[in-house]
């Protein structure tokens, strides 16, 4: 029963589990010093992205936040991309559900 008990815990963990995925580069068209994060929170890049890849599955509730220090310069909620970004992203903010999302 005991292992039975800890298998059911660790499926229903990994339903809720988000599957989200953002990855940016410091160079245009997906080239140069390339960071990636699957978790939520705030991370800041140590660059300005000039390239990023957000994959999130549709309507799971997970959105990404583009910050150029602490303004808000986009926000994606569906997967998407940009090979060329003029945004100056320095900081992405990740999360999902009633994750409050601010830069």
């Amino acid at each position: 029963m005991k292992v039975s008990a800890v298998l059911l815990s660790a499926l229903a963990a990994a339903s809720t589990a988000s599957a989200y995925r953002i990855d940016l580069w410091s160079g245009y068209n997906y080239q140069g010093t390339q960071r990636a994060y699957t978790s939520g929170g705030s991370h800041s890049l140590g660059f300005a992205a000039k390239s990023w890849k957000w994959q999130s599955n549709t309507n799971d509730g997970c959105c990404v936040v583009f910050c150029r220090g602490s303004t808000n310069v986009g926000k994606y909620c569906g997967s998407a991309s940009n090979a060329q970004s003029s945004a100056g992203t320095t900081k992405v903010v990740t999360g999902c559900g009633s994750a409050v999302l601010n830069c």
